[in-house]
């Protein structure tokens, strides 16, 4: 049997890499991790959320926009949303970590259920065709008027989507 790595998403550190056979099954990946507790490797068994031989880092860049209708009352800077780096096993489950952070972050950008159903890609054009980079989505978020009072607006987040690979540092 050959051993591989496998990525175990941990709450609070993040991601912990373990080896195991290439076979283990899901309760040996968790022993394993529990291991990797007991030499200091913070990861700690309850907290364990994801494993899985699959699960990928993903880095969201995003620029935020004011819709069309009402760019010229409001104004909100581009860099609002901080970057969000998040693992999962794929893009769907990606974008609900992110939609949580956010929701959660000193931004207070909501994105509905819909409105991540009804994202639109985003592409960049290069010499083999257009490629897509990221999804447009819209968010909303209260804003203070010149009054005082919260106003409700929605925002584009123009999402560029990075997915990290670990390096391999074998020199040749």
């Amino acid at each position: 049997m050959k051993k591989i790595d496998v990525n175990i998403t941990n709450k609070e550190y993040g991601f912990v890499t373990v080896s195991v056979e290439d076979n283990a099954t899901e309760e040996e990946i968790k022993e394993a991790a529990l291991r990797e507790a007991e030499y200091g490797n913070a990861v700690y068994y309850n907290n364990i959320y994801s494993v899985g031989k699959a699960v990928r880092k993903y880095i969201f860049k995003t620029n935020t926009t004011m819709k069309d209708y009402n760019y010229k009352k409001w104004w909100i800077d581009g860099d609002y949303v901080r970057e969000i780096c998040v693992s999962a096993k794929n893009i769907s489950e990606a974008l609900r970590k992110y939609r949580e952070i956010i929701a959660e972050s000193e931004c207070y950008v909501s994105i509905s259920d819909n409105a991540l159903k009804c994202k639109d890609p985003m592409y960049i054009d290069t010499p083999e065709g257009p490629k897509q980079t990221g999804y447009v989505i819209t968010g909303m978020v209260e804003m203070q008027a010149d009054d005082g009072h919260l106003s409700k607006q929605y925002v584009d987040l123009w999402v560029e989507v990075l997915t990290v690979i670990d390096t391999d540092f074998k020199e040749e």
